[in-house]
């Protein structure tokens, strides 16, 4: 897959302006802005970005996934700090499809997959659906393991309670042949690299 860089490279530059005005609108700043005059050119960017999100989203390589997945992690952040639910509720609007669209990098299928989770808009069932399908024979195995990558970003307590994803995990690992297996190991230890060890300890009991 290639990357349509002028789409994907537009809305990154979109989204990642948007935590740091977030903040100076939460927080303010040296200069005192206040944030009356920052929310307007919040709200211009973020409606910019929605527009842009899903077809910067389509027909990315590895690294421009990688890049995509951090800019939406940043939108995310920007939602947060705010605690607007209208914001909120357009938000994750945009990122269900994303996490059900094949025309999606997987990683960052899986990125909005646990997005939704931590928002709690989209359950464990809906987890266990999207997984089974993301980790059913017929996908490559790559494109597995980098939505196994993706839904593993953040933090690990929240997964430990997903019994319907650890589920389809375990039935994706063993239903790889050897030779495939030995092959994924180096970026399936790459997606739980980032936990603590205590999680990683608890995560290979589940």
């Amino acid at each position: 897959r290639v990357r349509d860089g002028a789409a994907s490279a537009d809305a990154q530059r979109l989204m990642d302006a948007l935590p740091p005005l977030a903040r100076v609108a939460r927080y303010g700043d040296v200069r005192g802005t206040e944030a009356a005059r920052v929310l307007p050119v919040v709200d211009a960017l973020f409606e910019r970005a929605l527009v842009a999100l899903p077809g910067a989203c389509v027909s990315l390589d590895d690294e421009a996934a990688r890049e995509m997945a951090g800019s939406i992690g940043g939108v995310e952040e920007c939602v947060n700090l705010l605690n607007r639910p209208d914001m909120a509720g357009r938000w994750r609007a945009a990122l269900h499809p994303l996490a059900e669209n094949e025309g999606v990098h997987a990683l960052v299928r899986g990125w909005c997959c646990r997005l939704l989770l931590e928002a709690r808009v989209l359950d464990e069932d809906g987890l266990q659906r999207i997984a089974g399908l993301s980790l059913s024979p017929a996908v490559p195995a790559p494109e597995a393991a980098a939505w196994v990558e993706g839904v593993l970003r953040g933090s690990g307590l929240i997964l430990l309670h997903q019994t319907g994803l650890w589920r389809a995990l375990d039935g994706w690992l063993t239903g790889l042949d050897p030779e495939t297996f030995t092959a994924m190991l180096p970026l399936v230890r790459r997606a739980f690299s980032g936990f603590q060890p205590p999680e990683r300890r608890a995560m290979g009991e589940k």
